[in-house]
């Protein structure tokens, strides 16, 4: 009597995978779960790297497509597993997609500016000029108009 093993029975897997694991029904593992949170964390340090680059840190490319691509690779990873921890990893990991957008497109925006109060006329406050001097703004009020520019800048 022949007796057939599960290794050549079972069919190729397209995705190059064993078919004795394919066989064991557990799916991906733990390596697979902490492949997907390195490709997701390593779009931060990208971005981290390349931030004095104009377009990359106006677009977030770097970022945008690591967690794209780590939430795509642990949901892929989610409903391939049968173990409930490599499952929930795997969905925490596909988690960062929205947090990682929300951080990168809302929470980050500046402020909306304020208009100044014009009513309230000049701040009594003292300034350093380009020589390092002090210079007292009501002081140099007396002396004739004065323009005053403020802007905002972040770094």
């Amino acid at each position: 009597m022949l007796h057939s093993s599960p290794e050549r029975d079972s069919p190729p897997q397209a995705d190059g995978a064993s078919a004795s694991a394919a066989s064991s029904g557990r799916g991906p593992g733990w390596a697979a779960v902490l492949l997907c949170l390195g490709l997701t964390f390593s779009g931060a340090a990208a971005y981290l790297l390349l931030i004095d680059i104009h377009w990359m840190h106006r677009s977030g490319a770097p970022l945008i497509a690591s967690l794209a691509l780590g939430a795509f690779w642990a949901t892929r990873n989610a409903l391939r597993s049968r173990r409930r921890g490599i499952r929930i990893a795997s969905v925490a990991n596909a988690m960062l997609l929205p947090l990682g957008l929300y951080a990168f497109f809302v929470a980050a925006r500046l402020p909306a500016p304020t208009r100044p109060d014009l009513a309230a006329g000049i701040p009594d406050i003292t300034l350093h000029d380009q020589q390092g001097r002090p210079v007292h703004l009501p002081t140099i009020l007396k002396q004739g108009p004065l323009l005053l520019v403020f802007y905002r800048g972040h770094w």
